[in-house]
């Protein structure tokens, strides 16, 4: 770390804090700017949601693939319950 902090070394106090202080702001910018890229995204997914377009459906009938998973999951019951 002390290779890195000798950049900064020739730097006065006040120089030191101004830069200190310019890198807050700049961090602040970009959060701000990540959360509202990330809230519009939101509203855009909730929008596409309420249209039905966001991802198409993973089985064509969601009836039978209810069915497939809950045999599979009675079977693996069965399983643990008769042992090893």
């Amino acid at each position: 770390m002390a290779r890195t902090a000798s950049e900064f070394a020739h730097l006065s106090d006040a120089e030191l804090k101004a830069l200190a202080d310019q890198i807050h702001d700049e961090l602040n910018q970009a959060r701000t700017a990540y959360q509202a890229a990330v809230e519009k995204g939101r509203k855009i997914a909730c929008e596409l949601g309420r249209r039905g377009q966001l991802a198409p459906p993973l089985h064509e009938d969601p009836a039978a693939a209810r069915k497939e998973l809950n045999d599979r999951l009675a079977d693996a019951k069965k399983r643990r319950q008769q042992g090893p």
